[in-house]
């Protein structure tokens, strides 16, 4: 800290060290700093990058399957689910029903169940299995961390 000078002064300063004066808050006694410019962009960005990084908790992954689906592409569906769970991220998943499949929506439920089935250990059930116009969708969510 060199405390309070000219801008004259600083620049001279700076010009000096070979360095750059870099401004960092615009009151009425403006505070700044010799270094680098181009390292204290860098670090300004990747400290800006890592607050960005982790505020990527609440998105939402989506997941549609058919009415139909077989026994192993659920399990295929499921490790999918369960590795945006570990990523932290909530999980939608759909089932949209076509034509006569939307005169039982009950198979849809039971189907959506049985993939919750696979993954209710790893994950909450943030919404249960709805249905809504043509279709029936559940939303997972990962489990708390203690």
């Amino acid at each position: 800290m060199l405390g309070v000078m000219s801008l004259r002064e600083a620049l001279n300063l700076a010009y000096d060290k070979d360095l750059d004066l870099v401004q960092l808050s615009y009151e009425d006694i403006p505070t700044c700093k010799i270094c680098h410019f181009g390292q204290y962009k860098y670090d300004l960005d990747k400290k800006n990058k890592n607050k960005s990084k982790n505020n990527k908790t609440n998105i939402l992954k989506f997941i549609k399957i058919t009415l139909n689906i077989g026994e192993a592409d659920l399990k295929v569906k499921s490790k999918k689910i369960l590795q945006f769970i570990e990523e932290g991220s909530k999980v939608q998943v759909s089932i949209r029903l076509k034509g006569r499949e939307n005169i039982k929506p009950e198979n849809g439920i039971e189907t959506l169940n049985k993939l919750i089935q696979f993954v209710i250990l790893e994950c909450n059930l943030e919404k249960p299995p709805t249905h809504v116009d043509r279709e029936i969708y559940a939303i997972l969510s990962p489990k708390k961390k203690n």
